[in-house]
C-alpha cells in the first residue's frame, strides 16, 4: 500500500475535492512505520524506569527524614 504526501498545504474545493498546493509524492507504507523495540531495548527501558523510581523515592524519603 502506498500513501500520497503533499509538500505544500492540503485544501478542499467547494465540491469537496482535495487539492495540494505543492507536489504530490507517493511513498510506501513501510517507510512510515518505525522499527519496533527489540528485547534489549525493552530491558534497558525497564531498568531505567526502576532506577528513576528509586531516585525519586530516595529523594522523597530524605526530604521527609529531614523535616
Amino acid at each position: 500500500m502506498n500513501f500520497v504526501l503533499c509538500d505544500g498545504a492540503w485544501g478542499v474545493t467547494a465540491n469537496g475535492a482535495l487539492t495540494c498546493t505543492g507536489t504530490l509524492t507517493s511513498i510506501p507504507q513501510d517507510s512510515l512505520i518505525p522499527a519496533g523495540m527489540n528485547t534489549a531495548d525493552s530491558v534497558e527501558l525497564a531498568y531505567q524506569a526502576v532506577g528513576l523510581f528509586a531516585v525519586v523515592f530516595g529523594v522523597l524519603a530524605i526530604r521527609k527524614a529531614l523535616k
